[in-house]
């Protein structure tokens, strides 16, 4: 029986894939579990929507994220600090201080996300 993936599944093959496996692996196991679906014309057009679908957002978030490096690229932060003898930091620099001056420069980010 001929199936299109759904998602990715160990030794039989990747998202978006059609594939020929054995009937009752297909009806007990793939269908069921909503990894697959029988290859129809109706289900071919449909995943290929899908993917269309797909590359189109894929290509917008990476024209977002060339556009947002290009932004960091250019800009030059400045956070002040308490030093001894003006070598040494009392404290240190941590994500909170990187937010609020990224925030006071026009970018909104999540402080707690992630490692900076």
């Amino acid at each position: 029986m001929e199936v299109i993936l759904k998602q990715d599944v160990d030794k039989v093959g990747k998202a978006g894939a059609v594939v020929n496996v054995k009937d009752g692996f297909a009806r007990n196991f793939l269908i069921p579990n909503r990894l697959a679906v029988p290859l129809t014309p109706a289900n071919l057009k449909k995943m290929e929507g899908e993917k269309a679908a797909k590359s189109q957002q894929l290509e917008k978030f990476k024209l977002e994220a060339v556009r947002l490096s290009e932004r960091l690229s250019a800009l030059s932060l400045t956070i002040a600090a308490l030093s001894k003898d003006g070598e040494e930091l009392y404290g240190g620099i941590g994500a909170q201080d990187i937010a609020a001056g990224l925030k006071e420069e026009g970018f909104e980010i999540d402080k707690g996300a992630g490692d900076l």
